[in-house]
């Protein structure tokens, strides 16, 4: 079961470019931000969006947390 957080920004995502999103989430797929938009990535646009296996999302989210965690720990 997903967090409501998770369940909000993604239907959040999915009134704006709902056709990529409904397919995506139809084959059990995540949609990933290329460019994350904490780091200035857009958060509309569908070129910044790509389908990936939960398990491969999770890698990328845990690395671009990661870089995050690190930016903030520079900027204390």
């Amino acid at each position: 079961m997903r967090p409501d957080h998770q369940v909000e920004e993604e239907k959040g995502f999915c009134s704006v470019t709902f056709a990529i999103c409904q397919v995506t989430m139809e084959l059990g797929m995540k949609v990933h931000e290329i460019h994350p938009v904490k780091f200035g990535g857009s958060p509309t646009d569908p070129a910044n969006k790509i389908p990936l296996a939960p398990e491969v999302h999770k890698q990328y989210t845990a690395w671009w947390n990661s870089k995050m965690w690190e930016i903030k720990k520079q900027q204390k």
